[in-house]
């Protein structure tokens, strides 16, 4: 996403991007985490299924969710 975004240079994103990972997705051990474009780039979340989210401006009671749910499942 990051070399596509440096060749056609939109703006859209970049390294400090927050975004969410869904890791092994309807595994018996799935796992949610969040943090930048970059830092998540660096990681590895074991086998597939894997889903990555780019929100927009989130409502805080949003941010609590998606940060109860990340704590539960890491």
């Amino acid at each position: 996403m990051l070399g596509m975004e440096k060749e056609r240079a939109e703006g859209v994103l970049s390294p400090e991007t927050e975004v969410y990972a869904i890791a092994r997705a309807g595994s018996l051990a799935p796992g949610v985490f969040r943090g930048t474009l970059h830092a998540l780039s660096k990681r590895d979340f074991g086998p597939p299924l894997h889903t990555l989210v780019v929100p927009g401006k989130l409502h805080f009671v949003e941010e609590e969710a998606v940060g109860t749910l990340s704590e539960m499942l890491t």
